[in-house]
């Protein structure tokens, strides 16, 4: 009966420290980790959320943008990002994300995903580094096209 209890201790424990994917806890992979960055990077934009946005993203994020049809390359920095995203003159739209593929190698991975939603597809290329101990997007490079 002891034997038991202290199994059913040990295992409870265990499940604990068993984490969902991102936070850097026993269970999830770098590219588990990796995923949920560029995951929550895309529902706090989705959201409107400049300060869930500010925290997955680097100090020195940058967006490189190119507008379907038009031909046309924009890139903006994190402020301008932020600043557009608060305005509320991007985002907003709840969009599928398809994660086509995640590259790691140490403290650098590139994700490639396709974003759509009912008025637009995104086809983007995110590359995510390891920074102060948790991943954050430094560059997302983004093909818009609307629907």
């Amino acid at each position: 009966m002891k034997m038991s209890k202290m199994m059913m201790t040990a295992g409870l424990l265990a499940g604990a420290l068993v984490s969902a994917p991102g936070d850097g806890l026993a269970g999830s992979s770098p590219e588990d980790e990796v995923r949920a960055a560029v995951r929550a990077y895309v529902a706090g934009a989705d959201a409107q959320d400049t300060a869930a946005v500010e925290k997955t993203v680097h100090p020195a994020f940058r967006v490189v943008a190119s507008m379907g049809g038009t031909g046309e390359i924009s890139l903006m920095s994190k402020a301008d990002y932020l600043k557009l995203l608060d305005a509320k003159k991007i985002g907003g739209a709840k969009r599928k994300v398809t994660m086509e593929w995640t590259k790691q190698k140490g403290n650098i991975a590139f994700v490639k995903a396709v974003l759509d939603s009912d008025a637009a597809r995104f086809d983007a290329l995110y590359t995510v580094v390891r920074h102060e101990g948790r991943w954050v997007v430094v560059e997302d490079a983004v093909r818009f096209d609307g629907k």
